[in-house]
């Protein structure tokens, strides 16, 4: 038998602020509480806005951010940005891209489009930078690992 619980579900929302102003997130953020949100999926579609230029990786926006969703008492799930490189990068590495059922490459531009190792081996040491948020969900329980 399992064991129902008290509490109401939590609902959330997908939210890509790097294509919006930052001027414009804490009213978004305010108005996803008013409707009963409780959490913020963020930056799977972010690496372009993350890192514009080989190795010039920024954070400043995405830490401004994730401060005011928090502010606003929202829970961030913290995606890997790895589902759409940004196009340098699959000019740098064009052997990255995904193949289809034919043996072709997969094209830039699509979601998901690359080989996952290249992400992974390249940015593991990042993901550090978002741990010391207490607000991060940590791991989403339906999250298989290499998903």
């Amino acid at each position: 038998m399992v064991a129902k619980s008290n509490r109401p579900p939590e609902l959330g929302v997908c939210y890509y602020p790097e294509h919006w102003p930052d001027e414009i997130w804490a009213d978004d953020a305010r108005r996803m509480v008013e409707m009963g949100l409780s959490w913020v999926r963020i930056g799977e579609f972010a690496w372009s806005r993350l890192e514009a230029e080989p190795d010039l990786l920024t954070f400043d926006w995405l830490d401004r951010a994730i401060n005011t969703l928090a502010a606003a008492g929202l829970k961030i799930v913290m995606c890997t940005p790895t589902a759409t490189p940004p196009r340098w990068m699959v000019d740098k590495y064009p052997d990255m891209l995904a193949w289809d059922a034919d043996g072709r490459p997969r094209g830039f531009g699509g979601a998901k489009g690359y080989g996952r190792r290249y992400a992974t081996e390249r940015y593991a040491d990042c993901l550090k930078v978002w741990w010391p948020f207490a607000n991060l969900a940590r791991r989403h329980r339906n999250k298989l690992d290499g998903d």
